[in-house]
């Protein structure tokens, strides 16, 4: 552990625009709530519990200070420091983004 108590883990250090990245589930997370799916269909689409997809959305909140998910769902994905386009595909051929 460095002095200062810092663990040394740098992959989720603040960018120079001051916001901390998004892990790469909650970029997934983000993508399919800002896109219109309520946390059941987050969940099942990425194959993690409804509580999980839930605690996603409260780090993302946290870390972007939004305090709604009509705020939330208001942003665009560059809005969360994600890049754009870069969804994956749906089974069925769609896009998540």
């Amino acid at each position: 552990m460095r002095s200062g108590g810092q663990s040394g883990r740098s992959s989720h250090a603040p960018r120079p625009g001051g916001h901390v990245p998004l892990r790469d589930l909650e970029q997934a997370v983000a993508r399919l709530v800002t896109g219109g799916a309520s946390n059941q269909e987050t969940a099942v689409e990425l194959f993690i519990s409804v509580t999980a997809v839930q605690d996603h959305l409260t780090h993302i909140y946290a870390r972007r200070g939004i305090r709604s998910r009509s705020e939330f769902a208001a942003l665009l994905p560059e809005g969360l420091g994600m890049a754009s386009g870069s969804g994956k595909k749906r089974g069925n051929g769609s896009r998540i983004n």
